[in-house]
């Protein structure tokens, strides 16, 4: 897979190790940056899988936990599959309601990642989701595994990515050196939220015009 491949607007994918998402027809990537690459992961809460930036042993990891054998780089990657996106609600409260948005697709892939929907359109939404993800950076730091929570919202729960089940919080390690984050979104409204190193994190919240680091302190 490379990314002149034709895709589906909208759907989420790997393409040489890193985050892609289909663009007019064709893929622009997201580095993941050092010693990162995208795979594809297992949900922990219902039936799917996710696409996100980590590392090969904590992706290795996470799918020998599920008892597949086997699996590798190679067959932990998913070829890309239609999405379908769930807008994410607001949410007044210290903890933030989210919905996976790098990659909930048809067949049930998701990334570990959910996604903030925003009324903002066109080039300008860049600054926007890179505020965005730093209001919800600094949200999460005030979150536990005991915060009320709505079923099936994500977030970062003490540095780590967590889902809502029950209405509290299921944590997911996110590996060696990696840290769960919000991340903006590069080809529409919105913010994402997944596992990777915080220089990454400061970066891509950077390139988006936004000041102050991961949390716009």
């Amino acid at each position: 897979m490379t990314a002149n491949d034709t895709c589906d607007e909208g759907t989420d994918a790997c393409v040489g190790g890193q985050f892609a998402q289909c663009v007019s027809g064709s893929y622009v990537m997201q580095s993941c940056g050092a010693s990162l690459s995208c795979f594809a992961l297992p949900l922990v809460n219902k039936a799917g899988t996710s696409i996100t930036c980590t590392t090969e042993s904590d992706a290795a990891s996470r799918i020998a936990n599920t008892g597949a054998t086997g699996a590798s780089a190679a067959t932990a990657r998913l070829r890309p599959r239609p999405l379908v996106r769930r807008p994410l609600r607001s949410r007044s409260s210290a903890a933030p309601t989210a919905n996976t948005e790098i990659a909930v697709a048809a067949t049930s892939s998701a990334a570990a990642a959910s996604s903030t929907s925003s009324s903002s359109s066109g080039s300008g939404f860049l600054l926007s989701n890179g505020q965005q993800a730093q209001q919800q950076n600094a949200q999460f730091s005030s979150l536990s595994a005991s915060s009320a929570c709505d079923d099936g919202s994500e977030a970062c729960v003490g540095g780590q990515f967590a889902q809502c089940v029950g209405g509290s919080y299921v944590t997911q390690t996110c590996g060696a050196s990696l840290s769960c984050f919000a991340l903006p979104l590069v080809n529409k409204a919105g913010t994402s939220i997944t596992c990777t190193t915080q220089d990454d994190a400061a970066s891509r919240i950077a390139n988006t015009g936004a000041t102050g680091g991961v949390t716009g302190n």
